[in-house]
């Protein structure tokens, strides 16, 4: 029995998110032993990606030999039954042992750093994927988009199909040092891998977060000016922005920032340095500079984990 053909975007992206997490949960020795392609596991990869996409499904090598297959309890009975046909044809044919487990809800796209988020109106970017203080999934980004409910698109913004709520936001604060930084919490289940979109189809996977310094080689996603490259030129900044805000203790680069690209991420390769805050907007004008509200205060101001690629 076969499915009709699901979102690839969206289910690739989740198959990311669920080895992340089940390798964390077995020896790296033995996710490392498997490159992708490796072992009864991973021809049983290769046959199940060359099936219809099961909706509400993900699927990952947790050692050489087992694959561990995930079904949201949503699934009717007959998808359920196509998947453990399919299943049991695969370790028949592969001799990998695939085990099926459940989960509760659906899974949503979800963004990488540097993705558009929308809500009605209008438009920022996401930073960096973390997990909450509660270990929920979640993303961070500035404080100043505000306190909203975001989504994939204007159009489902408009009508209330969000994927992720802003939970706490802080901008302009004097009592907290006028950061610029915010957290949201995904809604349901959703891909949420620690990578940061690269705007050339690939992304960057991020190790760890760090701090920035002067003369560092930088990159910033964001999803109006899509990939920046730049070097880092001050630190602990102090901005006064336009409209008579505030921001303190700012990344400052000689990039561009402009109007969405707010929130979306500064890094150095696999290091995620910042959120975007603001800058000059006319590109072509003069030397360009863009401020960024540093990563770590922000993960220690919520409590959350960076979420990091194995």
């Amino acid at each position: 029995m076969r499915l009709a053909t699901r979102c690839a975007v969206a289910l690739a992206a989740t198959a990311v998110v669920t080895v992340s997490g089940i390798a964390a949960a077995v020896p790296a020795s033995a996710v490392e032993a498997t490159p992708g392609a490796a072992g009864a596991a991973g021809a049983a990869i290769h046959e199940l990606d060359a099936q219809d996409y099961y909706p509400d499904t993900a699927f990952g090598v947790t050692a050489p030999d087992h694959v561990v297959v995930e079904v949201s309890d949503n699934a009717d009975p007959d998808e359920i039954a196509a998947i453990e046909s399919a299943v049991a044809a695969d370790e028949a044919h592969t001799g990998a042992h695939i085990t099926v487990t459940t989960f509760h809800g659906d899974l949503r796209p979800g963004f990488v750093g540097g993705d558009a988020i929308y809500r009605p109106r209008s438009r920022c970017s996401a930073a960096f994927n973390v997990l909450t203080r509660e270990g929920q999934d979640g993303f961070l980004t500035a404080g100043h988009c505000g306190d909203n409910a975001w989504a994939n698109s204007t159009w489902e913004a408009n009508f209330g199909i969000t994927v992720a709520t802003t939970v706490n936001a802080s901008f302009n604060d004097p009592a907290k040092g006028y950061p610029d930084y915010a957290l949201a919490r995904y809604t349901a289940a959703a891909a949420s891998p620690a990578a940061v979109n690269l705007y050339d189809g690939q992304q960057q996977r991020v190790y760890v977060a760090g701090n920035a310094y002067v003369g560092e080689s930088v990159e910033k996603s964001g999803s109006t000016s899509g990939l920046s490259a730049g070097m880092v030129t001050g630190l602990d900044v102090t901005v006064n922005y336009v409209n008579g805000t505030r921001v303190q203790g700012m990344i400052e680069t000689d990039m561009c920032a402009r109007p969405g690209d707010s929130g979306g991420a500064l890094f150095d390769k696999g290091i995620a340095l910042g959120i975007t805050s603001g800058g000059s907007v006319d590109c072509a004008a003069g030397t360009p500079q863009s401020f960024y509200q540093p990563i770590i205060p922000a993960l220690q101001a919520y409590g959350a984990t960076l979420k990091v690629s194995d």
